[in-house]
């Protein structure tokens, strides 16, 4: 009997074993097609909005030919728009941030646990991307009920980093950080606080906010509840939130395995992070 037990046990693991591998090999394939849907929509999102440009101005010019009687100029000037809207759409996407003027922030007080982070996020370019591109066109739709949110007052922020005024080659950060008070009254007093700890908050109060957002939208919520991509991948992980543009660019999957060393077996758990503490070696006497 003792012996049989033991082999069912053997089996048992093996199986626990075999479906977790089964499950981390699943879940690696679901977010590798996650990435690739995402870089597909958002490429087809630039060639979308080049084409609708490109037609509008063919347009314009088709009627000022007509007008004038010369109807030979029109595929000249369309060949030629479409280059320029071409450079014109990658200058306000991509190169929008990279022209921008070097800027300082304001300290407000013993704040530049806060400015440090404000800085390195203003120039994540894949984050302002993102956040003009998606969640700058659900704002406008909600303006009322999401005008004072820390989300609307980073990216105010944010507009002041790109601009050109060169009579304001510093922001005021204030706006932005009493927001945060309101949400976290222990930065209240312009005190000094952990630059890190203040990164974490902030991007749970953005992620806060855009689930919000995104459920005030009658479509985003469907595709919440629909997509059985992200549906699937957040099951396997155990989170049941939906992803958002701060998971998709600072956030990751941790897996952990524990195995005991009397028995071999393995038990895995993979978690959601957005903040990653690796040590850091002593290398001083080295």
């Amino acid at each position: 009997m003792g012996k049989g037990h033991k082999d069912r046990r053997r089996e048992k693991r093996a199986r626990e074993s075999e479906e977790l591998s089964k499950d981390e090999h699943l879940l690696k394939e679901e977010l590798q097609q996650e990435n690739e849907k995402k870089n597909e929509e958002y490429q087809l999102l630039r060639k979308q909005n080049k084409e609708q440009a490109i037609n509008e101005k063919s347009i314009e010019t088709l009627s000022d030919t007509t007008d004038s009687g010369r109807g030979s100029s029109i595929t000249t000037s369309t060949d030629s728009l479409q280059q320029t809207k071409s450079d014109q759409q990658d200058e306000s996407i991509e190169n929008r941030i990279r022209r921008s003027l070097i800027k300082g922030l304001y300290n407000i007080g013993n704040t530049c646990f806060f400015n440090v982070i404000i800085q390195s996020l203003a120039h994540t370019s894949l984050l302002i991307d993102s956040m003009y591109q998606t969640i700058e066109c659900l704002i406008r739709k909600n303006e009322k009920n999401y005008a004072s949110t820390v989300t609307v007052q980073l990216m105010d922020v944010f507009d002041q980093f790109t601009s050109n005024d060169r009579k304001k080659p510093s922001i005021d950060p204030k706006p932005l950080f009493n927001c945060i008070i309101q949400k976290i009254p222990a930065y209240k007093g312009y005190d000094q606080h952990d630059s890190h700890e203040l990164f974490m908050n902030l991007m749970l109060i953005l992620r806060a906010e855009e689930i919000q957002l995104k459920q005030l939208e009658p479509r985003r919520r469907i595709n919440f509840e629909n997509d059985d991509n992200v549906s699937k991948m957040f099951c396997l992980i155990g989170c049941n939130e939906p992803y958002t543009t701060y998971d998709s660019i600072f956030g990751g999957h941790l897996l952990d395995i524990i195995t005991c060393q009397k028995c071999g077996k393995s038990l895995m758990k993979i978690e959601p992070f957005l903040g990653l503490l690796l040590p850091l070696t002593d290398r001083v006497n080295r």
